[in-house]
């Protein structure tokens, strides 16, 4: 029997709606045509995008599947240099607002950029930073979020992969390779539906749960900074610290907050399935693993508080006004 283990469990939406298929677009994308497969390796093999209205409406996910395949991964080493990058857009650069981006690729750097200075950010993008670690004819995924600010453009959210340059000087931006960018697939708001359900036990303290104006640089400063044992127990303890400190306000500890958990080391299927039925984890992402899915849940701060107390996690991150989870399974497996 085939074992499949997990090292990162990744709780970040609410209410299990990509399972909706009612509110949902999906378009697919191939390179699989001689010689684009290999010249245009940086874009994956075959994927999809879907986008979707969430229940906790106006926020629409915008999602990306897909693998690389061998003949690929081969050309990805011989240009070592450049960083395999996937970004996902509002095209109307005015009816969306992006704020959560995660992936299970490699080592990512994670990038939020304004285009227009108008304070929304329409472009979300990943870098990932460690090809070596990438498997071919394995599935991965980017998975983002927008809050929608004005349906009257009918925003379209529109994914490219590109390939990336380390920056020029210590801290600077990856720079995309001039003419990288291939078209992946969009969605325009226009073609979502109604989802069939939506969550209005919101609470006074709920805008302190919620990601609306993070700074970007804090973000990219706080994961990046991990670089030792030391830093990733650091890092750990803050995040420990600010749930803690949520879990004992009056105002916050019935609020509904997304969050990641991440396993202090691979469990098996048969001790997932007991894992997951413990902590109402509805789908699974393995880092690495194909056909993986990404965890669809949130849950109150007084319940996801109580994680901190169990022997087979790790660390614990919730997302607040001044942090975003990004779990921490490939800084763990690798930083010494």
């Amino acid at each position: 029997m085939k074992k499949v283990k997990v090292t990162a469990l990744s709780v970040v939406l609410g209410c299990a709606l990509l399972a909706n298929s009612a509110s949902a677009a999906s378009s697919n994308w191939y390179n699989t045509t001689s010689p684009y497969e290999k010249d245009k390796w940086w874009k994956p093999y075959a994927g999809n995008l879907t986008a979707l209205k969430d229940s906790t409406y106006p926020i629409v996910r915008a999602n990306l599947n897909f693998y690389w395949s061998q003949t690929q991964k081969n050309e990805m080493m011989r240009y070592i240099s450049y960083y395999p990058t996937f970004d996902v857009r509002d095209s109307s650069k005015a009816g969306y607002s992006g704020y959560y981006i995660w992936t299970d690729l490699p080592d990512p750097k994670y990038d939020y950029e304004d285009d227009n200075s108008d304070s929304k950010n329409d472009e979300l993008e990943v870098v990932s930073r460690d090809q070596w670690s990438i498997q071919a004819n394995t599935f991965y995924n980017v998975n983002t979020s927008w809050n929608v600010i004005n349906t009257n453009v009918n925003p379209a959210n529109v994914a490219y992969a590109s390939y990336s340059i380390a920056p020029l000087f210590p801290g600077g931006d990856y720079n995309t390779g001039y003419g990288s960018a291939e078209y992946l697939g969009g969605a325009y708001y226009g073609g979502l539906f109604s989802p069939a359900a939506t969550t209005s036990d919101q609470t006074t303290s709920q805008s302190e749960i919620n990601n609306q104006t993070i700074s970007t640089s804090k973000i990219n400063e706080q994961y990046n900074g991990i670089k030792t044992k030391q830093d990733l127990e650091n890092f750990k303890t803050a995040a420990h610290e600010k749930l803690k400190s949520l879990s004992f306000k009056k105002n916050s500890n019935d609020a509904r907050a997304k969050y990641i958990i991440t396993l202090k080391k691979p469990i098996g299927a048969e001790r997932l399935s007991k894992f997951t039925e413990k902590t109402n984890v509805q789908e699974v992402i393995g880092r690495g693993y194909k056909d993986g899915k990404i965890i669809t849940i949130e849950d109150k701060i007084s319940e996801i508080a109580k994680y901190l107390e169990d022997s087979e996690i790790f660390s614990v991150e919730i997302q607040t006004s001044d942090s975003v989870p990004q779990g921490l399974s490939w800084k763990l497996e690798n930083v010494k």
